[in-house]
């Protein structure tokens, strides 16, 4: 199997994985694109976060493909050319954003998926 869907949860600036592990994530926590293609690169565990479903943890081979599919679609928040208008939505009309949490020196990369 591909991918491990979740049943975990986001509240505010904290994230509960499987393991009932809390990740923070702290202001100025959005991704560029160049970060979010070396976190990936470098195996770092990627999660993909709908407001539609559940929370979608990608083995790194999956994440690597889901990556290059959402990359063209990809926005900065905040960044020059990143707002709303910033990037072009996919087939489904979804953009994507990149999230930075944190826990004890690791890095978890999260894919936030919105309209």
């Amino acid at each position: 199997m591909a991918q491990k869907v979740s049943h975990n949860r986001v509240h505010g600036e904290r994230l509960w994985d499987e393991g009932g592990q809390v990740w923070q994530r702290s202001l100025g926590s959005w991704l560029s694109a160049a970060e979010v293609d070396e976190l990936v690169r470098a195996g770092h565990p990627v999660v993909v976060q709908s407001f539609e479903g559940p929370m979608r943890w990608l083995t790194p081979q999956a994440a690597r493909e889901e990556w290059a599919r959402v990359r063209g679609h990809f926005q900065q928040p905040g960044a020059s050319g990143g707002g709303a208008g910033g990037a072009v939505p996919d087939a489904r009309g979804r953009v994507y954003a990149g999230i930075a949490w944190h826990r004890q020196g690791q890095v978890l990369v999260g894919l936030q998926e919105s309209c």
